[in-house]
């Protein structure tokens, strides 16, 4: 099947082989599925892939925030302790 996307022809094919390599580890736990099925499986576990992502992601960047934060407080200490 021929995907048109505006991406990468490399991105594209690298996101194609992810699908089917989660299609193929779904086949293997469920071998009777029909095929539409675990399509649809394999694209509910992408997704929960990309929202666990975004989730850590969040969690970083508030960790970085907090820190930042903390490294400003302390510059300014020694700043007025100079």
């Amino acid at each position: 099947m021929q995907v048109r996307s505006d991406r990468d022809p490399a991105f594209v094919q690298s996101l194609a082989h992810h699908i089917d390599d989660t299609v193929e580890q779904l086949r293997r736990g469920a071998p009777s599925a029909p095929h539409d099925k675990l399509l649809m499986m394999a694209s509910m576990t992408v997704a929960e892939e990309l929202f666990e992502a975004r989730r850590e992601l969040r969690q970083v960047q508030h960790k970085l925030r907090e820190k930042t934060e903390s490294m400003f407080e302390l510059i300014d200490q020694i700043e007025e302790e100079m």
